[in-house]
């Protein structure tokens, strides 16, 4: 079943409403900017859960064991984006007092180190979803997968240049024009981006 424009569809009406929610609330401008980053993230959280529900056909007893294992693959990735951060602050921090190369080649490993021990996490946590899939089913997750930032990058890039009265880029439609299905988007499983 494919439902390529729900999806979308979904993700212009939840960008409209958080912009408006995010707008009206009170807060100094980087509380907002960290607020209004953080609503987006659940926001697209869950709509990339119900995208791959629908993609991947999910029922209720695969989505009790896939979910847990996505968000944790999830909270991995944030932690290492954050580390990696974090190691490239310090290293910056070396660079800028004019550390000796001793101090520099410590960072360097450091960050190295970093890196590899996320991305090893990042692999096993991915090997856990993946043992749970029939080969179709891995082959459009990892399609999914790949594809979904590139979407959202394409809808903000669009959105935003509608938002100034650009005329977009001329290729036509928005990319996620499909019509609403009548009965909404479908149920999600219970807290399918708690953890």
């Amino acid at each position: 079943m494919r439902c390529t424009g729900v999806f979308e569809r979904w993700a212009v009406i939840v960008f409209l409403l958080l912009g408006a929610t995010v707008s009206a609330q009170e807060g100094s401008p980087t509380q907002n900017d960290h607020k209004r980053r953080e609503d987006a993230r659940e926001m697209m959280e869950s709509i990339r859960i119900w995208k791959i529900t629908q993609e991947l056909e999910v029922d209720e007893s695969l989505a009790s064991r896939l979910f847990p294992r996505i968000n944790e693959s999830n909270r991995i990735r944030r932690q290492t984006d954050r580390d990696i951060a974090k190691s490239l602050a310090e290293l910056q921090v070396l660079i800028e007092k004019g550390a000796p190369d001793s101090a520099l080649n410590a960072g360097l490993e450091n960050v190295i180190q970093v890196r590899e021990n996320g991305m090893r996490a990042i692999r096993q946590s991915e090997d856990r979803i993946m043992e749970l899939l029939t080969p179709k089913q891995k082959a459009k997750y990892l399609v999914l997968e790949s594809e979904f930032p590139r979407k959202v990058r394409d809808f903000m890039r669009q959105h935003r240049s509608q938002k100034r009265g650009e005329a977009g880029n001329g290729s036509g439609p928005p990319p996620w024009t499909d019509p609403l299905p009548p009965d909404g988007p479908p149920d999600f499983p219970e807290h399918p981006h708690g953890e």
